[in-house]
């Protein structure tokens, strides 16, 4: 009689592996204006000027014309990678959840910089865009009035959403305002409350991670934060058959490495398209000061 076989068994994977504490990235999706054009590694943003109409004439003469200025905006597409090598031996005790949160630290660290590009262009505009603020007071409803008043006062064409990006410390700032923390004042959504965003008199305020933002010059403790309407930014990146954001992700092994290598990369840019259009706001990005205006 033969023995009878232990009974089979499959061993049960042990998960948990986390990240510390991070954005995925991918928050600024539809905030700025898409490319007119890119041919390889060019990106053009054309841009219609405008005119005033003139009293007609009653006579039989040349017709004047609005002669509007027409103009390009251009940036050249730039390559970002996100690298990582796992050991042939790391990868043969790791569980699937570990070497799924080893692959996805790259694709965070890509999604972080896709946020932060449009940002960088705004910074790198310089004294271009006009500054509200010097970074040593505290951020308030008034100040993005301000910021909105200044725009529009220009003139808009059609509804073009107005965004402005802030740190946490900004949004709660924000939020010690009834005008801003009510529901009476806000049309908010489901979806942006659920990352922290509020709708305020035609603005659509948005929380972002401190390290988004460039210190303010001179103010350690002070961040350069922006408003902006949609069209007067531009940001650009390859996309897919399908018009999603391209990146290349491979996992190969190296020999010479004796480890796997995770390989990332992206291909974006972004230009500043109409300075006029976007204020930068530079104040204190601390905690806030009081509940009193509540």
């Amino acid at each position: 009689m033969t023995a009878r076989a232990p009974a089979w068994f499959e061993a049960k994977f042990v998960t948990g592996a986390i990240h510390v504490l991070q954005t995925d990235g991918y928050l600024t999706k539809g905030m700025f204006a898409p490319a007119t054009k890119i041919s390889g590694l060019t990106v053009t943003w054309k841009i219609a000027g405008r005119g005033n109409a003139n009293q007609m004439s009653q006579t039989i003469e040349r017709r004047p014309t609005l002669n509007a200025n027409r103009t390009t905006v251009t940036a050249t597409m730039a390559a970002w990678e996100a690298n990582e090598l796992i050991q042939t031996t790391d990868l043969l005790q790791m569980t699937e959840n570990e070497q799924e949160v080893a692959q996805q630290t790259c694709a965070y660290a890509i999604g972080r910089r896709f946020d932060m590009i449009p940002f960088g262009a705004m910074d790198a505009a310089a004294g271009a865009i006009t500054t509200i603020g010097d970074g040593t007071t505290q951020l308030s409803p008034l100040n993005l009035l301000q910021a909105q008043a200044a725009i529009k006062a220009q003139g808009i064409t059609g509804k073009p959403r107005m965004f402005v990006a802030v740190t946490a410390n900004h949004m709660a700032q924000l939020l010690t305002f009834k005008a801003v923390s009510s529901a009476d004042y806000c049309d908010d959504s489901p979806l942006l409350k659920e990352i922290g965003a509020r709708n305020f008199m035609g603005m659509t305020i948005m929380p972002l991670p401190d390290e988004y933002f460039a210190v303010t010059s001179g103010q350690a403790a002070s961040r350069d934060v922006y408003a902006w309407l949609q069209p007067t930014v531009g940001f650009a990146t390859a996309t897919d058959a399908e018009g999603r954001v391209s990146t290349s992700t491979r996992i190969d092994y190296v020999p010479t490495e004796k480890a796997y290598f995770v390989a990332n990369t992206m291909m974006a840019t972004s230009a500043v398209l109409l300075p006029e259009g976007v204020r930068r706001l530079s104040f204190a990005n601390t905690a806030p000061a009081s509940l009193s205006n509540l």
